[in-house]
C-alpha cells in the first residue's frame, strides 16, 4: 500500500507541475480521490477476471470473493 500511496503522490506531482500549478505538492484530498479511482478500477478489474463478484444493497455495494 505504501509503494501506491508513493506512486500516487509522484503522479500528482508531476501533473501539478507539468500545468505548472501552486501548490505542486499533492493535498489529501487530491490523494485520496486518485486512491479511490484506482480501487474502483482494480476492483471492477477483478470482477472482470470472474474473481470477485459484486451486487447493489439498499444503500452501497457489495463484493464476494469467488470461491
Amino acid at each position: 500500500m505504501q509503494e501506491i500511496i508513493l506512486e500516487i503522490l509522484t503522479d500528482i506531482t508531476r501533473q501539478k507541475r507539468e500545468a505548472r500549478a501552486e501548490p505542486a505538492a499533492p493535498i489529501l484530498r487530491e490523494v485520496s480521490q486518485e486512491l479511490h479511482r484506482r480501487a474502483l478500477q482494480a476492483l471492477q478489474d477483478l470482477e472482470t477476471a470472474g474473481k470477485i463478484v459484486s451486487g447493489n444493497t439498499i444503500n452501497d455495494k457489495y463484493f464476494k470473493i469467488n470461491v
